[in-house]
């Protein structure tokens, strides 16, 4: 009976790193959050993590390459700082929660980190958080020796929620109150 146990507690350990032992492909969300900056302003941060492997088209070695990323929907009443491709035109010019990597040589081109961010205006109550669904596309393309162009491409997507985090000033508000209820209890006899 023992060794059932380990034997199924082995098999859950390695099915469970699977991405990390055997390299399969991934991309998730791994942690958001919603931040004031500024009077009715705030900004909001997506951290993700993902592993492509590459893959072989008729032969060809390829490298997958992160291609675009969207979250919607898109937040506030007003955007700014919103991000741009590397290499800046006026096509390139992206909406608020999308952003997509340039090619270079009809290539695509590896640009992403880990971190995606936006700002926005938002009068009154913040909610307390939402509900935000996302897309991340993969890219590649296949150059034969004859020159020939084999695109192929791969989408990843899926929902998270992100949480308001305090405001400074309640943080402030609360840690006044414990500082007042440590003297509080100082002073009792």
């Amino acid at each position: 009976m023992r060794r059932c146990l380990f034997a199924i507690l082995v098999t859950v350990v390695l099915l469970g790193s699977r991405a990390s032992v055997f390299g399969f492909n991934f991309f998730v969300v791994t942690d958001s959050e919603i931040t004031q900056i500024g009077a009715e302003k705030y900004r909001l941060s997506i951290f993700v993590d993902y592993h492509m492997d590459d893959l072989l088209v008729k032969g060809i070695p390829t490298e997958k390459k992160f291609f675009s990323f969207q979250v919607s929907p898109v937040l506030g009443t007003a955007q700014y700082n919103v991000p741009d491709a590397l290499f800046a035109t006026s096509q390139n010019y992206l909406l608020p929660g999308y952003w997509e990597a340039p090619e270079v040589d009809g290539l695509p081109y590896n640009l992403f980190g880990n971190e995606f961010a936006y700002d926005f205006d938002f009068a009154g109550e913040m909610p307390p958080s939402f509900e935000l669904d996302y897309a991340a596309e993969f890219a590649w393309v296949t150059v034969t020796e004859s020159g020939y162009r084999i695109p192929g491409s791969e989408v990843y997507s899926g929902s998270f929620t992100v949480s308001a985090a305090p405001e400074p000033g309640s943080l402030i508000l609360l840690a006044v109150g414990l500082v007042g209820i440590v003297v509080w209890r100082k002073l009792l006899p």
